[in-house]
C-alpha cells in the first residue's frame, strides 16, 4: 500500500512539472534580448525575437485607433527604434521597462534633421532612388526629400510637438524624428524636404507588446507630458 502511495505522489510531481514546464516555467525560462545583444549578435537578426528594455523618454506615437506605435526601447548602453502594430496597452508610459515580441530588420534614418532651406545647395537624395546605389555615409549632411506617408505619427507635447515622420517614395521609407510648433509640422501626402546625417539602422518590428508591472520600476520623468496620449498626423 505504501508503495503504491509513493508512486501516485511521483505520478502527480511528474504532471505538476510538465504543466509547469508547459507553461513556460516562469518569465526567467524566456530568453529576452536587450537591444545592446541585439546590435551586437547579427546572427540572430533572421529569428523571431523578444526585446527586452526600458522606454525612452519623448519618443512614444501611438494612433488615434491606437493600434500603432512608434518608439524607441533602450538599456544602458544602446537603443533600437521599434515599429509595433496592435493594440497598445494603456499601461505603456515613457521610463517602464516592456517587453516586444518581433523581427528585426534593416531600416533608413534621418538623424539630426531639421528643415532644408528653399535655397539649399546641399547634395540631395530622393527617397527611394539611392546615390550611385552605395551606403549612406554616416558623416556626410543629406537633404532628402520625400512624401510623408500615412504611416507616420505624433507626439503630443503641449505647444511644441514632435513627430516620427515616415518619408516614402519609390517604395522605400526613410525614418525622420522631427520637433517644432504643431503647425509646422507636415502631414500625410506633403511633399517635404529635410537635411541631416542619413544613417543604415535597425527597425525592431513587434507583433506583440507587454509593460512590466510599473510598480517596480521608476515613475516617468516626462512632467505632464508622461502617460499624456499622442496623435496620428
Amino acid at each position: 500500500m505504501r508503495a503504491k502511495v509513493t508512486i501516485g505522489i511521483v505520478i502527480a510531481a511528474g504532471i505538476l512539472l510538465l504543466v509547469f514546464l508547459s507553461s513556460g516555467g516562469g518569465e526567467e525560462s524566456v530568453y529576452y534580448y536587450t537591444p545592446s545583444e541585439i546590435l551586437a549578435q547579427k546572427e540572430v537578426w533572421p529569428n523571431r525575437l523578444r526585446l527586452r528594455g526600458v522606454v525612452t523618454p519623448g519618443t512614444i506615437a501611438v494612433s488615434k485607433a491606437g493600434i500603432d506605435l512608434c518608439m524607441e526601447v533602450q538599456d544602458e548602453a544602446d537603443t533600437l527604434h521599434v515599429r509595433y502594430h496592435g493594440t497598445v496597452p494603456e499601461a505603456l508610459r515613457e521610463g517602464l521597462e516592456v517587453v516586444v515580441d518581433g523581427r528585426i530588420r534593416e531600416a533608413l534614418f534621418l538623424r539630426d534633421a531639421r528643415p532644408a532651406p528653399a535655397d539649399s545647395d546641399m547634395e540631395g537624395q530622393v527617397v527611394g532612388v539611392p546615390a550611385a546605389g552605395a551606403d549612406p555615409d554616416p558623416g556626410r549632411p543629406t537633404r532628402l526629400e520625400g512624401t510623408v506617408d500615412p504611416a507616420s505619427l505624433r507626439i503630443v507635447r503641449g505647444e511644441s510637438e514632435a513627430a516620427w515622420l515616415a518619408l516614402g517614395g519609390g517604395g522605400d521609407i526613410v525614418h525622420v524624428r522631427v520637433q517644432g510648433p504643431a503647425r509646422d509640422l507636415p502631414r500625410p501626402g506633403e511633399r517635404v524636404a529635410y537635411e541631416g546625417r542619413l544613417e543604415k539602422g535597425l527597425l525592431f518590428e513587434g507583433s506583440e507588446l507587454i509593460v512590466k508591472c510599473p510598480s517596480k520600476y521608476e515613475p516617468a520623468t516626462g512632467g505632464d507630458t508622461a502617460g499624456r496620449p499622442a496623435e496620428a498626423l
